[in-house]
């Protein structure tokens, strides 16, 4: 994914939705991302960090890993 398909997926989300991080397919985590993104020093990748994980509610819905992994 680019930066402009990253915006464009984006721009169809609702605007005060938080962005969070899912990650592991077979045990879904979610976590905050991190405020400050990076650059590769060529410019050809952004890298998003990963934060501090949702205590409250650790694990990705089901229906939402689904809709990411096919599951």
């Amino acid at each position: 994914m680019t930066v402009s398909e990253l915006i464009a997926a984006l721009e169809e989300m609702p605007a005060t939705a938080e962005v969070r991080l899912a990650t592991q397919p077979s045990w879904p985590i979610q976590s905050r991302i991190t405020e400050n993104l990076a650059v590769a020093d060529d410019r050809s990748a952004v890298y998003i960090g990963e934060a501090a994980q949702v205590y409250n509610q650790p694990y990705v819905p089901s229906d939402i890993a689904a809709a990411l992994w096919g599951e």
